[in-house]
């Protein structure tokens, strides 16, 4: 990243160090998207693609596997026309950390759910396409009612406490949120 590139439009008010992160990160935990970045207006549409995700076998519809969320921007943010959102598996790294701190977190536990599970996070990945995903098998969308940020957006998974208590699942050859 060049100190040139910091300053294409609509990355006022991020460091150098913030774009560079920002371009480099395949998916971006989303507690920690930069603060200048909450307030990027969204447009008027949110996207939903149900995903394939490979061979499942004959008795799975791939479509139905994974499905993640696709905004764009109101305008564009250097060459980032909008974010992907989506929930995934933690990082086997990860893991040993989550469970060590499991008491503190609201999740379901082993006994609840009577299986093996893995804790999900909550990530976006900023995107340079305005079209479906390459994986997209199929996606519904609908208009916003209001204008609104990035920030918000995001913030409403903290809320409503989804981006704390999703959990993956084995049923059958695949994983299951």
């Amino acid at each position: 990243m060049t100190s040139a590139d910091a300053t294409l439009p609509g990355l006022e008010g991020l460091t150098e160090e913030e774009v560079t992160i920002l371009e480099e990160s395949n998916k971006l935990v989303a507690s920690s998207l930069p603060e200048p970045c909450k307030s990027w207006l969204l447009g008027k549409w949110l996207f939903v693609e149900f995903l394939g995700v490979g061979d499942n076998g004959p008795d799975v519809d791939e479509r139905k596997n994974h499905v993640v969320l696709r905004v764009l921007f109101a305008t564009n943010h250097g060459t980032w026309k909008g974010v992907r959102i989506s929930m995934d598996m933690l990082p086997n790294e990860d893991l040993e950390d989550f469970s060590s701190g499991l008491e503190d977190h609201d999740v379901y536990s082993i006994e609840q759910l009577n299986e093996t599970w893995f804790p999900g996070e909550y990530y976006l990945k900023l995107i340079k396409f305005d079209k479906a995903s390459r994986r997209c098998r199929q996606e519904f969308s609908f208009a916003f009612k209001h204008t609104t940020t990035l920030g918000d957006f995001i913030g409403l998974g903290f809320e409503r406490k989804f981006a704390q208590s999703f959990v993956f699942v084995i049923r059958g050859l695949a994983w299951k949120g």
